[in-house]
């Protein structure tokens, strides 16, 4: 039997999107890995990128290194809104 935490993230996962396991092509389960490493440290003054890569126009990341808001998953997820708000503000500019 599975371990209890991934048959929650499972259900979760069920309720978020159902069906998901039925179409999921591949699915690991890593209790132990450890999940970041960037921390924000003062000599950096506590900030991280942001999605934008310099010297690559069009070019953007997200991930729990990424932008100023959040860590782990809330950063990963707040620097993908961040970067899609940023490609589709560009759009909008563009077309104008």
């Amino acid at each position: 039997a599975a371990p209890a935490s991934r048959q929650a993230l499972l259900q979760i996962m069920e309720r978020l999107q159902p069906g998901a396991s039925e179409w999921a092509l591949h699915m690991e389960y890593h209790p132990t890995m450890t999940v970041t490493h960037g921390v924000p440290l003062a000599a950096e003054h506590g900030r991280r990128p942001g999605p934008e890569v310099p010297g690559l126009e069009g070019a953007f990341v997200a991930g729990d290194w990424v932008g100023q808001e959040g860590m782990l998953a809330d950063a990963a997820c707040a620097s993908g809104d961040q970067a899609a708000q940023t490609i589709l503000h560009g759009a909008v500019e563009a077309a104008a």
